[in-house]
């Protein structure tokens, strides 16, 4: 299914309470309730248009979710508490 950029925007911001720089790294960064790191991925910030499927991809394996859970995330059945359970299990690939 294809995702426009707009919508994943609005879930990485509104639903996981995000944090983006467009000044800086251009990273989006997901903190739990704690305010520790969780998670990051970066997405291109051309204005509402069609993300094709290698960059949803990458996007899902950054999050440490599967396409399915990254859907769900996207269309809303994910909420921000069981998305942020999957994210602290998945090794943080920042940390090596």
């Amino acid at each position: 299914m294809p995702f426009n950029s707009k919508d994943i925007e609005r879930a990485l911001l509104v639903k996981m309470q995000a944090i983006y720089n467009p000044n800086g790294d251009m990273f989006y960064y997901i903190y739990d309730e704690a305010g520790v790191r969780i998670i990051r991925t970066k997405m291109s910030m051309k204005a509402n248009r069609p993300i094709d499927d290698n960059l949803i991809f990458l996007m899902y394996k950054q999050l440490g979710l599967t396409k399915k859970q990254f859907e769900d995330l996207i269309n809303c059945p994910l909420s921000r508490e069981e998305a942020l359970k999957i994210m602290k299990a998945t090794p943080k690939p920042w940390k090596r």
